[in-house]
């Protein structure tokens, strides 16, 4: 059976898959805040704010 991978390529591996994601992945505080979001979380977030802003 071959050894895993070390954690520092999973660790690589994984964050390259949060990046790179079409869909928003995020985490937030059981108050609400963020505490991460990928591109994918704020360009939505981002296209809100702006139609909030236009109306």
């Amino acid at each position: 059976m071959p050894d895993a991978p070390p954690a520092s390529g999973r660790l690589k591996k994984s964050t390259g898959a949060f990046e790179r994601s079409f869909h928003g992945i995020y985490q937030t505080t059981p108050g609400g805040e963020f505490i991460t979001a990928n591109p994918a979380t704020a360009a939505t977030l981002l296209r809100k704010v702006r139609a909030v802003l236009d109306t």
